[in-house]
Protein backbone atom coordinates (compact mmCIF):
# COMPACT_ATOMS: atom_id res chain seq x y z
CA UNK A 1 0.00 0.00 0.00
CA UNK A 2 1.79 3.79 -0.83
CA UNK A 3 0.61 4.62 2.62
CA UNK A 4 0.20 3.03 6.04
CA UNK A 5 -2.88 5.11 6.47
CA UNK A 6 -4.53 3.76 3.77
CA UNK A 7 -4.51 0.25 6.28
CA UNK A 8 -6.55 2.57 8.58
CA UNK A 9 -8.86 3.61 5.90
CA UNK A 10 -9.62 0.27 5.10
CA UNK A 11 -10.55 -0.97 9.20
CA UNK A 12 -12.46 2.67 9.22
CA UNK A 13 -14.33 1.98 6.54
CA UNK A 14 -15.75 -1.11 7.98
CA UNK A 15 -16.18 -0.49 11.61
CA UNK A 16 -17.81 -2.40 14.43
CA UNK A 17 -20.53 -3.61 12.88
CA UNK A 18 -18.59 -6.09 10.44
CA UNK A 19 -16.19 -8.21 12.39
CA UNK A 20 -12.44 -8.03 10.15
CA UNK A 21 -9.29 -7.76 10.91
CA UNK A 22 -6.49 -7.15 8.68
CA UNK A 23 -3.20 -7.70 9.79
CA UNK A 24 0.31 -6.75 8.29
CA UNK A 25 1.81 -10.13 7.48
CA UNK A 26 5.18 -8.92 5.17
CA UNK A 27 6.83 -6.57 3.49
CA UNK A 28 7.65 -4.51 7.34
CA UNK A 29 10.72 -3.11 6.34
CA UNK A 30 9.20 -1.41 3.28
CA UNK A 31 7.29 1.76 3.57
CA UNK A 32 5.45 1.36 0.12
CA UNK A 33 4.36 -1.86 -0.12
CA UNK A 34 2.62 -4.42 2.38
CA UNK A 35 1.39 -8.02 2.64
CA UNK A 36 -1.98 -8.19 4.60
CA UNK A 37 -3.99 -10.74 6.02
CA UNK A 38 -7.95 -10.22 6.45
CA UNK A 39 -9.79 -12.43 8.50
CA UNK A 40 -13.63 -11.96 9.35
CA UNK A 41 -16.01 -13.77 11.52
CA UNK A 42 -19.68 -14.49 10.51
CA UNK A 43 -22.37 -16.85 11.21
CA UNK A 44 -23.00 -18.07 7.34
CA UNK A 45 -20.43 -18.44 4.79
CA UNK A 46 -22.14 -16.39 2.36
CA UNK A 47 -21.97 -13.48 4.87
CA UNK A 48 -17.99 -14.08 4.77
CA UNK A 49 -17.69 -14.32 2.16
CA UNK A 50 -19.30 -10.91 1.57
CA UNK A 51 -17.60 -9.50 3.70
CA UNK A 52 -14.12 -10.15 2.53
CA UNK A 53 -15.06 -9.15 -0.84
CA UNK A 54 -16.33 -5.89 0.35
CA UNK A 55 -12.89 -5.88 2.22
CA UNK A 56 -10.94 -6.50 -1.22
CA UNK A 57 -13.08 -4.15 -3.05
CA UNK A 58 -11.32 -1.14 -0.77
CA UNK A 59 -8.39 -2.42 -0.87
CA UNK A 60 -8.10 -2.43 -4.67
CA UNK A 61 -10.11 1.00 -4.56
CA UNK A 62 -7.30 2.72 -2.64
CA UNK A 63 -4.61 0.60 -4.36
CA UNK A 64 -5.72 -0.62 -8.09
CA UNK A 65 -3.96 -3.22 -9.60
CA UNK A 66 -1.33 -4.11 -6.56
Amino acid sequence: MAARLDLAAVLDHHGPQQTVAVAEVAYQDLWQRAGLAVVTVASADEIAERTLAAVMDDIERLEPGT
